[in-house]
């Protein structure tokens, strides 16, 4: 019974998760995730003794991640004397630290198959794609005043539909792109065409680079994972040149800019296309102030010192739109390079061990991290809950290709909801 009602409150949260709000957003709206994260790390706490009980190592291996990561961030934070600046990113690290802890230990413990956990999320993607391609032709705003922008490329409003982050919604049309992609021959023609559609549909309507480049990526991977076997290694190959993108793309930029299609892209340092080059920049900014300050290339630097180089050298406030980027810069090599390579390297690497499974949940897991990656290449999202569902579900499922889970968590299920025989 207990069981049942943890799986029930998991599922909720997986469909939920394309239509909640961002962390970051502005008013009441903002509260609505930490809420419902509260929410689900209560009924797991409470259910923890009743649900299949798990004893792997790859908890005790999470948790020692975050826990390192977390504290190095505490530590450079305090030792700069910034806990009253700092303390809500404290508290939504540590918040997204427990709900990863516990999306993973549920995904290694239930008995629901990996494909109804996809389906949940595809649902709730499909939903909020609805949603974007109404807002992208009518131009109406729901909730947040910038969920609206002025069209970039197709005459339709620049929309994300509801209150998401451009960046946060590239990831999650990731996920759903390549679940539809690799599960195309298990699931109906009428609903695969249905849904596939209205996900081109609303990340066309995104009108954001972010969406079309992981778009692109993910349909890339998936599509040769479906035809070919690649040696493992480049696997890890390519989580570490995902991570450092924008230093690739930085130095391509003036070769790009030389073209009529290159500026439309990268821009030319007007105002509109500003936060582009800034963003290439950071590195370039993250390397001065480390030569500045070695000590802050370790432990990190605090974040008045990033905020006037920023005026120094932009004129202007930016955080790094960068999610690696940010880590590197506020918890150091030390922290950062254990929150990276830790979340979202080793499970790469971890996956591609198992990539030649038939087991199509492997392939999906590796090009949803891997999109997920792509992201937050252009895209802070210190707390994202789709981040979240992305390292757990790779996590999970690389632990239990290896023989190291002793529960059920690849077992088929029987709400096979849009699936033929």
């Amino acid at each position: 019974m207990f069981g049942l009602n943890i799986d029930k409150l998991f599922l909720t949260f997986v469909f939920l998760i394309p239509l909640m709000p961002r962390a970051t957003s502005l008013g009441p709206e903002r509260w609505v995730v930490p809420a419902l994260m509260v929410l689900l790390i209560g009924g797991w706490i409470i259910n923890l003794r009743r649900v299949v009980p798990f004893h792997g190592s790859n908890l005790q291996l999470l948790a020692l991640i975050l826990g390192f990561s977390i504290a190095a961030f505490v530590f450079r934070v305090l030792v700069h004397g910034e806990l009253e600046l700092e303390y809500p990113r404290i508290i939504a690290r540590i918040l997204f630290a427990v709900g990863l802890v516990a999306m993973t230990h549920w995904l290694c413990s239930t008995t629901i198959a990996k494909k109804t956990v996809f389906k949940a999320f595809l649902l709730g993607f499909l939903t909020t794609s609805l949603l974007t391609v109404f807002c992208g032709i009518t131009g109406i705003q729901i909730l947040e005043e910038d969920s609206i922008k002025p069209s970039r490329f197709f005459g339709l409003y620049k929309s994300t539909g509801i209150f998401r982050s451009f960046g946060e919604f590239g990831i999650m049309g990731g996920i759903a792109w390549t679940y539809l992609i690799i599960y195309a021959r298990r699931l109906t023609p009428s609903f695969w065409l249905l849904a596939a559609t209205l996900v081109l549909m609303a990340l066309l309507v995104a009108q954001s680079r972010n969406v079309y480049f992981t778009w692109l990526v993910v349909t890339l991977l998936a599509t040769t994972l479906l035809l070919f076997r690649l040696p493992k290694f480049l696997y890890a190959f390519l989580a570490v040149f995902i991570v450092l993108l924008p230093v690739v793309v930085e130095f391509s930029i003036p070769i790009l800019q030389e073209t009529s299609f290159g500026n439309k892209i990268v821009g030319t340092g007007t105002i509109l296309e500003r936060n582009v080059d800034v963003r290439f920049d950071q590195y370039g900014d993250a390397l001065v102030m480390a030569s500045r300050d070695p000590s802050s290339a370790l432990l990190g630097c605090s974040r008045q010192s990033w905020e006037e180089l920023m005026l120094e050298t932009h004129g202007n406030v930016i955080a790094p739109h960068n999610h690696f980027l940010s880590n590197v810069v506020f918890s150091g090599l030390i922290g950062g390079g254990v929150w990276i390579c830790g979340l979202f390297i080793f499970p790469c690497i971890l996956l591609s061990q198992s990539i030649d499974t038939e087991d199509p949940i492997v392939a999906i897991s590796l090009v949803s991290l891997v999109g997920a990656m792509v992201g937050l290449s252009f895209y802070e999202g210190f707390f994202s809950v789709v981040v979240m569902l992305a390292i757990a579900m790779a996590w999970s499922v690389g632990f239990s290709q290896l023989g190291m889970s002793p529960t059920q968590a690849m077992t088929t299920d029987s709400h096979a909801w849009f699936e033929t025989s």
